[in-house]
């Protein structure tokens, strides 16, 4: 069972889903990013979608959902299982929030309408943002159309539930003796191992003279900013930086296979959970 901490932030989530379903295409990137922050500070919808990552495949299913037709306008179709619909909807989102995919391009390819952005942005939140929010509140019980309402009670509830109690006098923990220290742990492991590859494509990176001085910024900003969340521990935010940084570093040949590891070493992680 979850807690209503946990309760309340996946409302949140659904909330800004909804947000973005019943809106207008301004401030459609705002939106987005809304909910991207929504998903990677709930606990609970970060498991959902790590336990999809792991088998995965972005670019099969990112080619697969383009449907293209000699007679009509191209369109965006998502697989119907939702173990595949979920982390291709965030992986889109990811793209579009970190700039790899052009928004106002990709409603046009794929969503075209004779009624312009508006309506082009209205089937994209149908077709593609109502799907996702529907399958995460089924997961978790909940009505779309009352979220912003449940997280009210939520919140109320969980701040009830905190009132402060007579605790009994905490227990003196017993001090470890000196130079005994604990063992890595394997969270611990696959933090230095994924900071340890990046590092690696940094100095591939300033090594090659071949790639143009933009591409080479934009690269070791995704790289730095992986090794920060490793740094602060963020399993959240780093597994999510390290799935758009494979797409942009597929076409880079002195970093590839070293991208390629890291996208791995996240795999193999998930797997041992």
């Amino acid at each position: 069972m979850i807690s209503l901490e946990e309760y309340a932030k996946i409302c949140n989530l659904i909330s800004s889903c909804n947000d973005m379903i019943e809106g207008k295409f301004i401030l459609a990137d705002a939106k987005i990013a809304k909910i991207l922050k929504d998903i990677g500070e709930s606990k609970e919808i970060y498991n959902v979608l790590a336990d999809c990552m792991k088998t995965f495949n972005y670019e099969r299913e990112f080619g697969r959902a383009r449907v293209t037709s000699p007679s009509k306008p191209s369109s965006f179709v998502l697989p119907r299982e939702p173990e595949k619909m979920l982390p291709l909807v965030f992986c889109v989102l990811m793209d579009i929030n970190s700039g790899k995919i052009d928004l106002n391009y990709f409603l046009n390819q794929y969503f075209w309408s004779e009624g312009g952005n508006s309506a082009q942005y209205k089937r994209f939140a149908v077709e593609i943002i109502k799907p996702f929010r529907d399958v995460l509140a089924k997961v978790f019980d909940i009505d779309p159309a009352s979220a912003t309402k449940l997280e009210g009670e939520a919140l109320e509830r969980e701040e009830v539930e905190n009132e402060p109690e007579e605790q009994a006098p905490a227990e003196v923990e017993e001090e470890e003796p000196e130079g005994e220290q604990e063992e890595p742990s394997p969270q611990d492991e696959y933090f230095d191992e994924i900071r340890d590859l990046c590092k690696d494509m940094l100095t591939e990176l300033s090594c090659d003279m071949k790639i143009k001085a933009h591409e080479r910024d934009d690269l070791e900003y995704i790289i730095n900013a992986i090794i920060s969340a490793c740094d602060d521990k963020s399993i959240k935010y780093s597994s999510a930086l390290i799935i758009s940084f494979g797409h942009m570093a597929e076409r880079v040949k002195c970093i590839r296979l070293l991208a390629k590891e890291l996208k791995h070493a996240m795999v193999r992680f998930f797997r041992g959970l």
